[in-house]
């Protein structure tokens, strides 16, 4: 893990300092989220949600058929590299070969 995340996450589960209710900093963040989520801000409840329930997955549509059929093809090894690395597998149709 890295060094500032370990330290987020510690920091998080401390209590808060003179809180009356006797909070981890986790929670009163989580209290703040929800008391503005209940006030309409959709970007609070929107911060709830995704930590809640995990982010809604993102759908992306590849209209260029070649392009559609490579990353079908692709491994979930492949596509996990891509993800995290942004390197396609060497068999990948490039820019040059799918574009005349």
């Amino acid at each position: 893990m890295a060094a500032l995340s370990l330290a987020c996450r510690e920091k998080l589960s401390e209590p808060v300092p003179k809180d009356p209710e006797g909070r981890t900093y986790a929670q009163a963040i989580a209290d703040t989220l929800a008391s503005r989520a209940l006030k309409g801000d959709v970007r609070a409840f929107e911060a709830l949600a995704d930590r809640a329930e995990g982010r809604a997955r993102q759908v992306i549509e590849i209209e260029h058929r070649e392009l559609r059929v490579a990353f079908r093809r692709m491994t979930r090894e492949e596509m996990l590299t891509y993800a995290t690395t942004g390197t396609l597998p060497p068999w990948f149709p490039r820019e040059e070969e799918t574009n005349p």
